[in-house]
């Protein structure tokens, strides 16, 4: 897989964006400079549309209008973000007024829009972009290995208990101040028995 050169930036591969707006110009504007920059662009000019398109594409980014026939943009972007969680949502609003709401959504938003704007604003927002999605991409990766270490280990807890005498029942049988050589002679045939049965 190749990959760019540029610090920064992302594989090719992974520029995957999906735009959603219910105006044919602008998706047709965004789908034109997206694609010449490198993206791969999937278009929705609503949100079943956009919902259906992410269930069948990974979406890195989303380009998502605040205000859709069948939705808006702020609980799309949180639908996408329960989808994929390194997604970068970015709304498009022509109502100035509702800034200060959407800087509130910060957790689901990484950007917003103002209409109008040009394709350079674009991608001037999605440049910056790329490095977030690589630094949250890097973060649910590392999660997920601890997440899987977790898993490994109390599948190795599991299998030792049944390998290994418990200890309680040792005290039981031999006392509080059994020999540690009885213990390692116990345990040593348990281990043998186990092998001969496997």
């Amino acid at each position: 897989m190749k990959k760019s050169t540029r610090s920064g930036k992302i594989d090719k591969s992974s520029r995957n964006i999906l735009v959603v707006d219910d105006q044919q110009s602008t998706l047709k504007i965004m789908e034109i400079g997206l694609k010449d920059k490198g993206f791969n662009v999937f278009l929705a000019k609503n949100g079943e549309t956009a919902l259906r398109l992410a269930e069948k594409n990974e979406i890195h980014f989303a380009l998502l209008d605040i205000r859709l026939p069948d939705h808006d943009g702020i609980s799309l972007s949180k639908e996408l973000k329960s989808m994929y969680p390194a997604v970068i949502n970015i709304l498009m609003t022509g109502y100035p007024g509702l800034e200060s709401a959407i800087e509130a959504l910060r957790n689901n938003v990484y950007d917003y829009l103002i209409k109008p704007f040009r394709i350079g604003q674009v991608l001037s927002v999605l440049q910056r972009a790329e490095r977030e999605f690589q630094l949250l991409g890097k973060h649910i990766n590392n999660m997920q290995l601890i997440k899987k270490l977790q898993q490994e280990n109390a599948k190795l807890k599991e299998t030792l208990d049944k390998v290994m005498p418990d200890e309680r029942q040792l005290v039981m049988k031999y006392g509080k101040e059994y020999p540690r050589s009885l213990v390692q002679k116990v345990y040593s045939k348990q281990i043998s028995k186990d092998s001969t049965l496997g």
